[in-house]
C-alpha cells in the first residue's frame, strides 16, 4: 500500500504544482494519500475484540440511527456510529484500506487501537445484502489477511463541528468544503519521509 500511495501522491503533487504554477502561496498537501503519508500511520493491533469491547460495540450499534451500515458509505457509517457513542470509547480514523485491488479513500472506528470497520465484510456477500445483526462479517478488531489500514485519528470535536457546521457526513480529509483549514496544516515530516517509517 505504502508504494501506492507514494506514488498517487508525487502525481498528484506534480499534478497540483503545474496547475498552481506562479502562486507565490501553495499548500503544504496536495492530495489525500500526501496528507495521510505524513500524518498516518498503520493500526498497531490486530486482534478480535474483547468480550467487553464487542459488548460495548452492540450497545453503541443499538442506539445508534443506522444498523445496516450501507456498502459504499464508509464516512457516514462510521461518524454516526461515532455520535452513538456516548461513553467515548471510539476514534473517528480516516485514510486508506486496502481489501481488494489498490488502497481507497475510507473512514473507520477504533477502540483501544483496534480496527471496527462496520463498512466492509469480510465475506463474499453483496452489495444490497444487510450485515447480519451481529456484525461477525465486518472487521472487528482482527485485520483480515491481504488487507490494510492506514490513517489519521481525528479528536471527536473535529467530526462534530464538520457535520454540524456542513450538515452533510462526509470524507474529512481533502473535502472541498474544508481543503484550505486540512491541507494548510503544517506537515510533520519531509514530503514521503514516513514511507520507510512504516
Amino acid at each position: 500500500m505504502l508504494e501506492y500511495l507514494k506514488m498517487m501522491a508525487q502525481l498528484q503533487d506534480a499534478t497540483y504544482r503545474n496547475n498552481n504554477r506562479g502562486r507565490t502561496k501553495l499548500l503544504n498537501y496536495t492530495s489525500v494519500a500526501d496528507f495521510v503519508l505524513d500524518r498516518g500511520s498503520k493500526p498497531k493491533i490486530s486482534e478480535p475484540l474483547t468480550q467487553d469491547e464487542y459488548e460495548y460495540l452492540m450497545r453503541t450499534v443499538k442506539r445508534c440511527i443506522v444498523s445496516n451500515f450501507p456498502y459504499r458509505q464508509c464516512f457516514y457509517n462510521a461518524q454516526v456510529l461515532l455520535l452513538a457513542d456516548w461513553d467515548e470509547q471510539l476514534t473517528y480514523v480516516e485514510g486508506f484500506c486496502q481489501s481488494n485491488i489498490m488502497p481507497v479513500h475510507h473512514g473507520w472506528l477504533e477502540m483501544n487501537g483496534k480496527v471496527i470497520d462496520v463498512t466492509y465484510s469480510t465475506t463474499d456477500r453483496t452489495i444490497d445484502e444487510h450485515p447480519p445483526e451481529n456484525l461477525k462479517d465486518r472487521v472487528l478488531g482482527s485485520i483480515p489477511s491481504g488487507w490494510e489500514y492506514m490513517g489519521v485519528s481525528f479528536q471527536r470535536s473535529e467530526v462534530f463541528d464538520f457535520l454540524k457546521t456542513h450538515q452533510v457526513s462526509d470524507g474529512l480529509i481533502g473535502n472541498f468544503r474544508q481543503i484550505e483549514k486540512t491541507f494548510n496544516l503544517p506537515r510533520k515530516g519531509a514530503k514521503y519521509a514516513n514511507e520507510t517509517q512504516r
